[in-house]
């Protein structure tokens, strides 16, 4: 079951929400809680622009062989788009990790999403029971992601390095250590949670309704891709906050 959130912090978190005139202006970072070193207000997914490159290479199959080709195909094709391509770093960083949870992780996250698939899916439809419906294009996700040859990879730090060098995408440095209180899936369009005013209650924030337009715009399945990134949104959860002994976030769908 998912944790019951505290409802004054949740309300906190919620008023830290603001409007966003012209989303492709601003950078799409993490969905890290933690203060960078820029501005507080961008939009977030996992891993920043990796969040789609992995969509991308999921839905395509997930071969290791092809990782780089549609890692590039997936970058440039959002640049034409007219989106940014942004990463982060932080200060935990050290050998080849990056200290971006999501990219130092990527493959054990798509093993968790495989591996708890069943509780993961209990989750999603719990706070959203509408999903309910979309069981077997949840079976089919996790068909595919189950082939996908994640211990290939390539480390953390190597993909960061690969999207600032390669690609010139915003490089974002965060901070101080992990306090997150909530995991929110924010589906409101052109709006997005002002970190820097939401340390005091710290919170991981997908920005959603951001994901689906950059899909729709590299012609994925819009089904696939909102089931897949809740999924893997709650595999990251669990592997950066439950596997390290921590209470499990309670889930908040933002409308």
């Amino acid at each position: 079951m998912p944790e019951k959130p505290n409802q004054n912090e949740i309300s906190t978190v919620l008023k830290n929400f603001v409007e966003i005139e012209n989303p492709k202006s601003l950078s799409q970072f993490c969905v890290d809680g933690r203060k960078g070193n820029g501005p507080g207000i961008y939009l977030q997914a996992l891993g920043g622009s990796y969040h789609l490159v992995t969509l991308n290479w999921l839905l395509s199959g997930g071969k290791a062989s092809e990782y780089q080709e549609i890692q590039q195909e997936t970058f440039i094709r959002l640049r034409n788009h007219g989106y940014h391509i942004s990463v982060h770093r932080g200060g935990h960083a050290h050998e080849d990790k990056s200290d971006c949870g999501f990219a130092d992780n990527n493959g054990t996250i798509i093993k968790t999403m495989v591996n708890r698939g069943d509780e993961i899916w209990e989750l999603m439809t719990q706070v959203e029971p509408s999903l309910e419906s979309e069981k077997q294009t949840w079976q089919e996700i996790q068909q595919l992601v189950a082939r996908a040859e994640v211990d290939k990879l390539p480390p953390g730090e190597t993909l960061i390095n690969q999207a600032v060098d390669g690609f010139q995408a915003d490089l974002q440095t965060l901070e101080g250590e992990h306090q997150e209180i909530a995991a929110i899936v924010n589906l409101k369009r052109n709006t997005s949670l002002d970190v820097d005013k939401n340390q005091k209650t710290q919170a991981f924030n997908l920005d959603l309704w951001y994901i689906l337009d950059q899909a729709k715009d590299l012609g994925l399945d819009e089904k696939k891709s909102l089931l897949l990134s809740l999924g893997l949104y709650i595999a990251t959860e669990m592997v950066l906050v439950e596997n390290k002994g921590k209470p499990r976030l309670p889930i908040v769908i933002r409308r």
